[in-house]
């Protein structure tokens, strides 16, 4: 099966099948034992089987359907008996099943989600001419123009950082300047 992928997956969507493998000349199967460890939104590990002296990773649909969506830190741990040593590190992103009918699903990522409730709060605000008032004994103080307008270039740059690895990720440009000096 030459189509397995020899690294781990940066995304996982919820329910699908999942297939790695990892050659290790220095820890070889069977008589290294690699292992993965997740921790996020909840915790979970992972044992690779041996495949020769390969170690393959295969988690069934089922198994990753009871996983919680979110980011998860992970780290892969070999282990011969008498001796443990932690080899890579790495995140992953457990994705939304969309097969799955939910009652309500915002595709947007959180910078876009940012963006917009700033627009929002930038156009409503540069209508107001007063910075705080007070309602009964509670005082309200809105934030300055300036602030807004900062958060939203610094969420409009986040999402624009999006854009660029998501494109890498599909095999094409990132799309940013290049900047030559002659």
């Amino acid at each position: 099966m030459s189509d397995i992928p020899t690294v781990e997956p940066q995304s996982i969507v919820r329910g699908d099948t999942v297939t790695w493998k990892r050659s290790l000349s220095e820890y070889p199967a069977p008589t290294w034992v690699l292992r993965y460890e997740f921790r996020g939104p909840a915790s979970f590990a992972i044992i690779a089987s041996a495949d020769g002296t390969d170690h393959l990773v295969a988690v069934a649909k089922a198994s990753t359907a009871n996983w919680n969506e979110g980011l998860y830190a992970w780290q892969s741990i070999v282990d011969n008996g008498a001796t443990r040593k932690t080899i890579w590190t790495g995140r992953l992103e457990i994705l939304k099943d969309l097969a799955q009918p939910q009652a309500v699903f915002d595709p947007r990522t959180h910078a876009e989600i940012m963006i917009d409730h700033l627009q929002t709060e930038l156009q409503r605000t540069e209508t107001l001419m007063h910075e705080a008032h007070s309602i009964g004994a509670r005082q309200v103080q809105r934030r300055r123009l300036t602030e807004l307008r900062q958060l939203l270039l610094s969420y409009r740059a986040e999402r624009g950082r999006e854009l660029r690895k998501d494109r890498v990720a599909r095999g094409l440009p990132a799309g940013g300047r290049i900047k030559v000096t002659l």
